[in-house]
């Protein structure tokens, strides 16, 4: 057994356990990973790995080894986890042997931003603290970390995949609430600069800022702004000599937010929408509102831009009155301007379970009837077929207005699927849309620019949940469950060690 990071979970049919199948296709070698399931697993936690291995490898994709390096905190000291430790990230050199005749190894990139969630008011920053130490701090994260989905199906980029410790979806630059300090954005651009300085980033010509869920959200708010710094090292390590820019796009793996209500029952237990915890983030640790009142220029109202540092999806958050808006996937592709992939299911089992606070049974799309409690026209039903058609008609549009502009959304692979994050597993390799596999899709999305891949299916649970082909699936059923959300004294207590008095607000929608 080895110990490495791993960044989702599997359950499949006739199985007990939770499995990441690598190169599913080819049965001579793979990798079977066991552990817990939950939001830990999703979040990209230690886990245990045994490797089997048969004598025929027969041209399979092998898994890819990533080597950790800590940040240089003395070139770049905001570049923290929120327990004050050193960001770090896993890096792995392109393989010759996948390189393109005459490319350079140093040609193409992948940065991968992890996930887990994020906190969003003291109790839920106390409750990450309590729960998921690896979450808040590098300490004790492993040496190296093993490659898998999209990371292997690119063997010709380096890969590298950044270590999430900050809580903050990636946006965080330096606030501090909750009796934590907030950097995930510091903590990129860190990683960017090292790999310049010590991995000869800065001769990329290709790069791809991707990664799943809170990592996958992270990558498209700082899209715009990342690939801004990416140019501006080609820029610097020319000299001013002519050189094409490297070309940079997005890879967002189950990163899009959208408007949705909880249920009553999830109500009750103090389960905020998706909307409220943007809306709780973005004052705890996110960008700051635009002035109400802007300046005239020729007559009409006009935005004073802020650094590029400040800013949430492209100029979004920097001229918002709300930035927290700028955290939803419609209004954030609306400012998005650099090109990207989004890989998502319309079912999204995070997004799915923080609403309704449980999963339908597994194959109850399939069984040909509705299973009990999700019956057409059930509160279950009702709100999974919302979540649906508001990711179907949300994609289809950006994509469309991406078609027109030349600028954001230009690939969508979109399964029905029960699932959270493909990239990072076999079932890249395996779940279709339109007949198709995400790697498929992707690598098409490589050399066209434009794919649309969206499965659809019936309105209903039977015959439209997983109706796409081989299907992994993964319940999240209560992703922000925790005794201290529900307790007072625990608050209280969480509230006590915020000495600075720059505490979030103690519950949400305070004050509405």
């Amino acid at each position: 057994a080895e110990t490495v990071l791993v960044a989702v979970d599997e359950t499949w049919e006739g199985s007990d356990t939770s499995e990441t199948l690598v190169a599913p296709a080819r049965p001579h070698r793979h990798i079977r990973v066991r552990c817990a399931v939950g939001l830990t697993v999703v979040a990209a936690v230690v886990c245990a790995v045994v490797v089997t291995t048969t004598a025929a490898q027969n041209g399979a994709l092998l898994p890819r080894v990533l080597f950790k390096e800590q940040l240089d905190i003395e070139a770049s000291p905001g570049a923290l986890c929120n327990d004050g430790s050193p960001g770090a990230y896993y890096f792995a050199r392109a393989d010759p042997a996948a390189l393109a005749p005459g490319e350079a190894p140093s040609a193409r990139w992948l940065i991968y931003l992890h996930g887990g969630f994020q906190c969003w008011d003291n109790a839920s920053c106390a409750c990450r603290v309590a729960t998921s130490p690896e979450l808040i701090s590098s300490e004790g994260w492993p040496t190296t970390a093993l490659a898998t989905g999209v990371l292997q199906q690119l063997r010709g980029w380096n890969v590298v995949t950044v270590g999430y410790c900050s809580s903050d979806s990636w946006i965080g630059d330096g606030r501090r609430a909750a009796g934590l300090v907030f950097n995930g954005r510091r903590i990129l651009e860190a990683t960017l600069d090292q790999l310049s300085a010590r991995h000869g980033f800065t001769a990329a010509t290709r790069v791809l800022i991707g990664g799943c869920s809170a990592g996958g959200r992270g990558a498209l708010y700082n899209l715009d702004h990342a690939c801004e710094r990416v140019r501006l090292f080609a820029r610097k390590a020319t000299g001013g000599a002519e050189r094409a820019p490297p070309r940079c796009e997005g890879l967002v793996d189950a990163g899009w937010w959208s408007e949705g209500e909880p249920t009553a029952a999830q109500r009750a237990q103090g389960v905020p929408s998706l909307e409220e915890v943007a809306e709780a983030a973005v004052a705890c640790y996110g960008p700051a509102a635009a002035p109400r009142e802007l300046p005239l220029a020729f007559g009409k109202p006009t935005a004073v831009a802020r650094s590029p540092s400040d800013s949430v999806c492209g100029e979004c958050s920097a001229l918002a009155a709300n930035p927290s808006h700028c955290l939803l996937g419609p209004t954030c592709a609306q400012h998005t301007r650099t090109h990207y992939f989004l890989a998502q299911s319309q079912y999204d089992s995070f997004a799915g379970g923080f609403a309704l606070g449980t999963a339908p049974p597994h194959g109850a799309g399939t069984l040909g009837r509705a299973p009990a409690g999700w019956e057409d026209g059930s509160v279950l039903a009702e709100r999974a077929r919302e979540q649906r058609v508001a990711y179907s008609g949300e994609w289809r549009q950006a994509w469309a207005a991406a078609q027109r502009s030349g600028e954001g959304l230009s690939g969508v692979f979109a399964t029905t699927c029960y699932s959270h994050c493909l990239s990072t597993s076999g079932a890249w390799f395996r779940a279709t849309a339109g007949g198709r596999t995400a790697a498929d899709v992707f690598e098409s999305w490589l050399d066209s620019g434009s794919e649309l891949a969206i499965d659809d299916c019936s309105d209903g649970i039977a015959g439209g949940l997983e109706c796409s082909r081989n299907c992994p699936y993964q319940p999240i059923d209560q992703p922000c469950a925790c005794d201290v959300r529900t307790s007072p004294a625990s608050t209280k207590e969480a509230e006590k060690q915020c000495g600075d008095g720059s505490c979030c607000a103690s519950t949400l929608g305070a004050g509405r």
